[in-house]
């Protein structure tokens, strides 16, 4: 859904596809074995142990469809996963 970044804290929104429930992570937050890594405007990186994944957030008045499913596609090369807007 969106990022917030703070000068002591920063956060990734997003919804959970089983409850429709918006959840917030702060960086450092662990979830299904992803770790938040980091917060920057419209972009969150989660790791787990050698995968990284980017994901790209929506820009300001963008409508996702499905939202609560991820809306990027995406890519694995080597031990890194990279999200891409479709």
């Amino acid at each position: 859904m969106g990022t917030v970044i703070g000068d002591e804290e920063s956060f990734g929104i997003f919804v959970d596809s089983a409850s429709q429930k918006s959840l917030r992570w702060r960086v450092g937050t662990w979830h299904e074995g992803w770790l938040l890594d980091a917060v920057k405007p419209r972009e969150v990186t989660l790791r787990r142990e050698l995968d990284v994944m980017t994901l790209p957030m929506p820009q300001p008045g963008q409508f996702v469809e499905g939202a609560a499913r991820p809306a990027p596609a995406a890519t694995r090369t080597g031990g890194r996963i990279v999200r891409r807007a479709r």
